[in-house]
């Protein structure tokens, strides 16, 4: 099995969800959001520990601006509420 060099984390409203995760590549690994806690806190807290990663990867439904969860959305007036997860995420990806 390949050393997963790439996450996906994928929101869980994502439709055929099943049929996305089966056709993975082998260095992809998938992480499926909780529904019930906020995207960007589970994206930091997934990305503790991770080094050198090629690609991050988020799938979830959107529109111009921003992004949706099952858990409330990314956009330009609501990102200042995740400021310290996105941070968290920022770093784990330097």
């Amino acid at each position: 099995m390949a050393r997963a060099s790439e996450i996906l984390f994928v929101d869980p409203s994502v439709s055929d969800l099943d049929t996305v995760l089966g056709n993975l590549r082998p260095e992809v690994r998938a992480v499926v959001l909780d529904s019930r806690r906020p995207a960007a806190q589970q994206i930091a807290a997934a990305l503790v520990g991770h080094e050198a990663l090629d690609a991050v990867h988020i799938m979830a439904h959107g529109a111009p601006g921003r992004v949706q969860f099952a858990t409330g959305e990314w956009s330009t007036a609501t990102l200042k509420d995740a400021v310290e997860d996105l941070a968290a995420i920022g770093r784990a990806l330097a």
